[in-house]
Order: structure tokens, then C-alpha cells, then sequence
């Protein structure tokens, strides 16, 4: 019986650490468009928080600004403000970090950031674990309401 509460509690324990330290998320999603594959993974820098993301699949050879690329690994980020980040490639290109988990609900992450290669622009950002193959992204200005939601879709 003791080996029997052992296991359970470390069980538990494990259940427990991965909700926190966001190992729900990680691993490859399908963007809402479904023209992109992002990557989430733990941040190798814990001072960018617990969970980045790169993006690892683009559907179609265009530029965000719907110019065409010679090819997918070509698409740059040509709407970029700095001028001298203009041609540095979309695929790679990490674009999510930040995120810690929330004090006050489970499965979600906030405090992070993400940046939008098809305006230019960073936004605040939080991330809810709907279920084990579904998150919703939310970028935002000043207050999540103020923003926009994107459903992604865990790819197997």
C-alpha cells in the first residue's frame, strides 16, 4: 500500500509540474489559417519565460506582404520596422516568448509576447490550453480584450 501512495503522489507530482511549467504546449501546432506550423518549446533563456515558439512550416512561398518568395525558406520578414531585420527568414524565426503560467487559471499562459511578421507589429499575448490538441492564442493591446484570438490545431 505505501509503494502504491508513493507512485500516486509522484504521479501526481509529475502532473502537477508539467501544468506549470507549460510541457502541455509544447510541440507543433497548426496555425487557425492553417498556412503556417509553429513550434512551442521551453525557452532557452529563462528570463524569455518558460515557453517560445518558432515558426517550422509555411504553406505558401509569399511574404507577408503578399509578394512572392523564390520558395518557402525564402519568405523573409519584409514588413519588419527595422529596416535591417527586413530579410531575416520567416521560417526559424522565433516569434512567441515570455510566457508564464497564470496564478489564476489552470492551463493557461500569460505575460507573453508575439510578434505579427504580417504587420510588423509585437503584441501582449496569453495562450489557453483548451484541450490536449487545442490552444487559443490571444494577442492584444493594453488588455486582452482588446484583441484578437487564433485557434491552433496540435499537429500529430
Amino acid at each position: 500500500m505505501r509503494h502504491f501512495l508513493l507512485a500516486t503522489s509522484i504521479a501526481l507530482f509529475t502532473v502537477s509540474a508539467q501544468a506549470q511549467t507549460g510541457a502541455d504546449v509544447y510541440g507543433k501546432w497548426l496555425t487557425e489559417s492553417t498556412n503556417a506550423q509553429t513550434e512551442l518549446y521551453r525557452c532557452a533563456d529563462p528570463a524569455r519565460g518558460i515557453i517560445c515558439g518558432k515558426v517550422v512550416w509555411l504553406r505558401n512561398a509569399t511574404n507577408p506582404d503578399q509578394t512572392p518568395a523564390a520558395s518557402v525558406d525564402a519568405v523573409s520578414d519584409v514588413k519588419n520596422p527595422d529596416p535591417a531585420l527586413r530579410s531575416r527568414k520567416i521560417i526559424g524565426l522565433e516569434f512567441v516568448h515570455g510566457f508564464k503560467p497564470s496564478d489564476t487559471e489552470p492551463g493557461t499562459y500569460e505575460g507573453g509576447k508575439i510578434y505579427n511578421a504580417e504587420d510588423g507589429e509585437t503584441y501582449s499575448a496569453r495562450i489557453k490550453l483548451e484541450n490536449p490538441d487545442k490552444l487559443v492564442l490571444r494577442g492584444y493591446v493594453l488588455m486582452p480584450m482588446l484583441g484578437k484570438s487564433q485557434t491552433w490545431t496540435r499537429v500529430k
